[in-house]
């Protein structure tokens, strides 16, 4: 576990400026280890039948950044529909970049990716690392609405949307 424990990957969105059109969804990582680790796999709930790859993750004591582009065109192209489903206040309160970085977090997403000693590890949207068993950890979340994205805000304003 050593060597799995030392590399760290997860899922950001970011936003270059308030245009929504310019969301980006990308696979961060970081590789502490001496060694590098392979067949790093990306599954993520809101895009379950894309699997995004990357053969190799190199040591380095810096944060790697790939951009996951299916993902960002899917949030870009849903982002009218999620915002329709707030609030005016609730669209003031949050910024677009943590609508969509919420939403990604709320569908799950599991990293898997091979050690050095030919073991395969999966780290889930919230960070628990484990020995994978073949079976998937945080991608098969159903649609948990807005009011569980965003608590107690949505309570407060009555919202109870569900995705599909």
């Amino acid at each position: 576990m050593d060597q799995a424990s030392k590399f760290a990957a997860w899922l950001s969105v970011d936003l270059s400026n308030d245009d929504k059109t310019e969301l980006k969804v990308n696979l961060r990582f970081v590789n502490s280890s001496d060694i590098p680790v392979h067949d790093v796999q990306l599954i993520a709930g809101i895009m379950p039948n894309l699997v995004f790859s990357l053969d190799i993750a190199e040591p380095t004591g810096d944060i790697q950044d790939v951009e996951i582009e299916e993902l960002s065109r899917l949030l870009v192209s849903h982002m009218d529909h999620f915002e329709s489903l707030l609030t005016p206040r609730l669209r003031r309160k949050y910024h677009i970049g943590a609508i969509a970085s919420m939403i990604v977090r709320s569908e799950g997403y599991q990293i898997n990716f091979t050690d050095a000693k030919n073991r395969r590890w999966v780290r889930n949207e919230k960070g628990v690392l484990h020995l994978w068993d073949g079976t998937p950890h945080g991608t098969n979340t159903p649609h948990r609405g807005l009011v569980e994205m965003f608590g107690e805000d949505c309570q407060k304003e009555g919202v109870v949307p569900i995705f599909r």
